[in-house]
């Protein structure tokens, strides 16, 4: 429940499960909204994104990356309808384009961080860290044992903090991988339940079309049409 004023030339980052809504605006205001999936965000910006509170969310565009910046948006918005037959290639590299541009805006702010810190809080993001830098196959009872608490003390301060438990991350976190790999290379599905250390493909399949309601193939095709 915090009001955030919008400014010109701002950039708003909205993360996973946050919910806003507009509200009075001027009649003139204009600008982008860019919806992103997760797993189409590169591995070494996206915690620099996830780790970000609701005070640095709100962050005003540098001069010295605003044109470039607006002139990247302005392509990677008309690439979308294009008849270019490599449109694909395109897009995906304006998008690195503007995703690391704004890993460069968002790694330097300076706003001030008003949230308080709570327990809670404190082991929920110390867990997406250790999740960020080791396999989501462990056991919650190996981040808990990496934590110095107990496997139900995590679950808890995890759920408090996001509403959902460690197991949804450890899945979540595998997901994102997997729809990487899907998205980005031509690797079977065989290689890729390999390669995110599963010995069974056939249970990677039925896994990942139970959490995203489509098989792996049916992903890739979806994605990249």
């Amino acid at each position: 429940m915090i009001d955030i004023e919008i400014n010109p030339v701002d950039v708003m980052m909205i993360k996973p499960l946050q919910i806003h809504h507009g509200q009075d605006g001027s009649t003139d205001a204009a600008g982008y909204y860019i919806g992103v999936a997760p797993f189409l965000i590169p591995n070494n910006c996206i915690e620099i994104f996830q780790n970000l509170k609701i005070a640095e969310q709100l962050n005003t565009i540098d001069p010295a990356y605003r044109e470039e910046l607006l002139d990247t948006i302005d392509l990677l918005h008309r690439s979308f309808k294009s008849s270019n037959p490599n449109r694909t290639q395109i897009i995906n590299g304006l998008f690195n384009a503007l995703v690391y541009n704004l890993a460069n805006i968002y790694s330097g702010s300076k706003n001030e961080v008003k949230e308080l810190k709570n327990q809670s809080g404190l082991i929920y993001a110390n867990f997406k860290k250790l999740l960020s830098e080791n396999s989501f196959l462990e056991s919650p009872s190996y981040f808990a044992k990496k934590l110095n608490i107990t496997t139900s003390h995590l679950n808890d301060c995890v759920k408090a903090s996001s509403g959902k438990s460690v197991t949804y991350w450890l899945q979540n976190a595998m997901i994102t991988e997997a729809q990487r790999l899907l998205y980005y290379t031509e690797n079977e599905v065989k290689e890729i339940a390999f390669m995110l250390g599963f010995e069974d493909h056939t249970y990677f399949s039925r896994l990942f079309k139970k959490i995203t309601g489509v098989t792996p193939l049916a992903f890739r095709k979806k994605f990249r049409e």
